[in-house]
């Protein structure tokens, strides 16, 4: 993370639900793909509202840096929708929106960032399928390669940092795990107890 976003998700402000990464869940079959469709709006900081947003803007300035948040009683989005005639060409996979995970109270955020952006597995299939539509999609390939809707391509050797997306929820899963793990140790140690308990009564007896 830059130095406004880390500033704003430890600032302890109220309100502050994560970052774009944090709230998400990716496949890991699509994560470079989402990686590059976001960009740095993966950094994106959500707040409940325009004046939290106020305030961690006013916190990151006071600590250094720069930050973009993402009011949600501001931002109202609806989601875009793919032609059948393009969700049948070869390669393309479906909506980036769709092929991810979140709250629902965060649907109008992730339908604004990932917009009409569609997953496509090469970037020679989205090349062929925009000459064969004069409306098209934002198309991004498996391996991070973008060809937005009016021409213009991005690609090359890929420095996107996949890492963070969807980092806040393995992180509660992993914590889920160790404590289901932790009471299965206690209820086996307890079990052991009440044998051994049991084992010396019977010595004894």
């Amino acid at each position: 993370y830059a130095q406004g976003p880390k500033h704003a998700l430890t600032s302890g402000i109220p309100g502050i639900h994560g970052s774009v990464a944090d709230l998400l869940k990716v496949p890991d079959e699509y994560k470079q793909a989402v990686a590059s469709a976001l960009g740095r709006r993966s950094e994106y900081v959500v707040v409940d509202s325009a004046q939290t947003g106020q305030e961690v803007l006013a916190h990151v300035k006071r600590m250094g840096g720069w930050v973009t948040v993402l009011p949600l009683d501001l931002i109202k989005s609806q989601k875009a929708n793919l032609a059948t005639n393009i969700l049948n060409e070869p390669g393309v996979i479906g909506l980036a929106v769709d092929l991810v995970e979140f709250q629902t109270q965060f649907e109008g955020i992730f339908y604004q960032l990932f917009g009409n952006t569609a997953l496509i597995e090469t970037m020679s299939q989205a090349v062929a399928t925009s000459r064969r539509h004069s409306y098209r999609p934002r198309f991004v390939t498996l391996e991070g390669e973008t060809l937005e809707g009016y021409g213009a391509m991005t690609g090359g050797q890929n420095r996107t940092n996949v890492s963070v997306l969807g980092a806040a929820s393995e992180v509660e899963e992993v914590e889920s795990d160790a404590v289901r793990a932790q009471q299965q140790a206690s209820d086996t140690r307890h079990g052991l107890d009440a044998l051994q308990s049991e084992l010396q009564n019977i010595l004894a007896s």
